[in-house]
């Protein structure tokens, strides 16, 4: 079955980055490491939030790069200099990444004080 986007008054760069964020949650492992990250705090290394999942590097950096494509979580570094090395980049929940975790968590909790 092929599927076309309906008609809306959504603009397509909207839809688009709409799309990015819904394909960056779309595993259990993908939840899981966003959770994490909200919940945390704090900015976690690669290294730690591998440790944390038990994970290998190869398992872990592709479930971190689509939450920080999809706005959910930012990658950043300390030093500039760090900037290509990877156990040197930090990530932690976006603006846009909490707004989504308390928006779901008020729609399914209504009237959480969880911020």
């Amino acid at each position: 079955m092929k599927f076309k986007m309906p008609k809306c008054n959504i603009p397509p760069n909207i839809l688009e980055k709409m799309f990015l964020v819904a394909y960056a949650l779309r595993d259990n492992e993908h939840w899981a490491v966003f959770i994490y990250l909200m919940e945390h705090g704090d900015p976690s290394s690669l290294t730690e939030i591998r440790k944390e999942f038990d994970s290998t590097y190869w398992e872990m950096r592709p479930i971190l790069e689509d939450l920080v494509v999809g706005g959910l979580v930012e990658q950043f570094s300390i030093y500039d200099d760090e900037w290509m090395d990877l156990d040197k980049r930090y990530y932690r929940g976006s603006i846009a990444g909490y707004r989504l975790y308390f928006g779901l968590m008020d729609a399914v909790l209504p009237g959480s004080k969880r911020r």
